[in-house]
């Protein structure tokens, strides 16, 4: 670095070859930054899109499960229904039969 004429200062070049230094070592990090937050982005990136897959599957499943108990519940409904009329037609037919043995004939 020439000041002044073609002579160099050498307290100035030796500044300046410091300030270039700095600047190498701060471009360096900052490369460095970038990668790491991109890294680091794309593998979050990643680990959501798995998640959200996992969510989504559940949530299926939660659906079927869903329809499933509804089912099953409308299924338990006409059980208990005929289980009902079961018992009733049972307890007509032993008081038919008990009333026919104490009928006189």
């Amino acid at each position: 670095m020439a000041l002044f004429g073609n002579r160099e200062n050498p307290e100035a070049a030796a500044l300046y070859d410091q300030l270039m230094g700095a600047q190498a070592t701060i471009n360096e990090l900052r490369g460095w930054v970038h990668q790491l937050r991109g890294a680091g982005a794309q593998a979050a990136e990643a680990e959501l899109r798995d998640l959200r897959a996992a969510v989504d599957q559940q949530k299926a499943t939660f659906d079927a499960l869903g329809a499933s108990r509804q089912q099953l519940s409308a299924e338990l409904r006409g059980l208990r229904s005929q289980l009902v009329e079961t018992r009733e037609l049972a307890l007509l037919q032993r008081r038919a039969r008990s009333s026919a043995a104490t009928w006189p004939s």
